[in-house]
């Protein structure tokens, strides 16, 4: 079943019940404390989705357990600010080796070096622990010489030299 099957409105309240093992009326209930949110056919009909329905076993599993319907809108509201921060960390993963790609074939075309040339020059200034892994996707076909060119030493400037 895919994401949007999952969120696709299958069941109706009886049914959705059943599968949660919980009456109607509860359904009801947390629907009202925004526990669940059903969508709602043309006649007002409340039709459940399986993500309503896993929603719904997580929320018998907390109070099983003892948490009040309060605590488990707290429990819910944090799980899914928590989700939308891991969507927003693999977006930044993604925006973050994307520039990696970019910075290593633009300071290896500078150097006139391949990216492979340019990560060993890095490890040689640097060590291993400072070098990010070369992307798979990059490869050698920018290489302009078989041999590295060493990157000429930079000098730090101190703010107190030009006293």
């Amino acid at each position: 079943m895919g994401l949007d099957d999952k969120n696709r409105p299958l069941y109706m309240i009886s049914i959705a019940a059943e599968l949660a093992g919980v009456h109607p009326q509860t359904l009801r209930s947390y629907e009202q404390k925004g526990l669940v949110t059903p969508r709602r056919t043309s006649g007002n009909t409340r039709m459940y989705s399986q993500a309503d329905i896993d929603r719904l076993n997580l929320i018998n599993e907390l109070t099983s357990e003892g948490i009040n319907l309060a605590g488990v809108t707290r429990i819910l509201d944090l799980q899914s600010r928590l989700d939308e921060r891991e969507e927003e960390v693999e977006d930044l993963r993604g925006l973050v080796k994307q520039a990696d790609r970019t910075a290593i074939h633009a300071t290896a075309e500078l150097y006139n070096v391949t990216p492979e040339q340019l990560a060993e020059i890095m490890k040689s200034m640097f060590g291993d622990r400072l070098v990010p892994e070369l992307p798979k996707d990059v490869t050698s076909a920018s290489a302009k010489s078989d041999t590295p060119v060493p990157l000429p030493d930079e000098e730090v400037m101190d703010d107190d030299d030009d006293a």
